[in-house]
């Protein structure tokens, strides 16, 4: 799996803890600027935040501001587990995601992994 990788990697070029974290952190805001793009184009005045925390968790942040100007944050995290996927919303009871939405996920996260690969990692060359 790519995060094993990836872990196994930093811990051989960054064996201090702190190097390590830094590392990690900034390799999930490049892997979240590629998955941001994900879902077509970012209206004006919204950021968009998207990527894979851990091989079961993805997050999905989104943040604007209205016509008052006043800011609106989403954050959204989706647990995969066997045969279902669970979805957390702020202030929200999780929830198992519908097949619609776990068919979208699933072909949003094959894409994912092959830009996040492609671009950062340098695999599927």
């Amino acid at each position: 799996m790519m995060l094993k990788a990836i872990k196994k990697a930093i811990d051989q070029l960054y064996p201090k803890r702190s190097s390590r974290r830094k590392l990690w952190k900034q390799l999930i805001r490049q892997e979240s600027a590629i998955g941001r793009t994900l879902f077509g184009p970012i209206p004006e005045g919204h950021r968009r935040d998207f990527y894979v925390l851990n091989k079961r968790t993805i997050i999905w942040n989104e943040a604007w501001r209205d016509g008052s100007n006043k800011e609106h944050k989403l954050r959204t995290r989706y647990e995969i587990y066997p045969g279902k996927i669970v979805k957390a919303q702020d202030g929200q009871p999780p929830q198992f995601v519908s097949k619609e939405e776990a068919n979208q996920l699933l072909l949003a996260m094959r894409w994912y992994h092959y830009l996040v690969g492609k671009k950062i990692y340098g695999k599927f060359a």
